[in-house]
């Protein structure tokens, strides 16, 4: 194999591994716009009651109310009115 071989698989290679990362690229690309589109649909159908198993996401942070709605009391609040 001459020096002028080599060079010239050498470019084919590096042709032939720009290529595929750009197809990487382009199908990245093309799944983050369907994720997105997904995510939306989902968050519709949320918001939607008439979509039966699509609840609202819950807030992590909120309380969760007992069988009257009203928020549980914590285990040192109810500390405290036992007293």
């Amino acid at each position: 194999m001459t020096e002028r071989d080599a060079a010239s698989a050498h470019d084919e290679l590096g042709d032939e591994l720009e290529s595929g990362a750009e197809r990487m690229k382009e199908r990245s690309d093309s799944l983050g716009e369907e994720i997105g589109d997904v995510r939306s649909d989902w968050r519709r159908k949320q918001e939607d009651e008439g979509v039966p198993g699509a609840e609202p996401a819950k807030d992590p942070f909120e309380e969760p109310a007992d069988e009257a709605g009203e928020p549980e009391a914590s285990s040192s609040e109810e500390a405290s009115e036992e007293r």
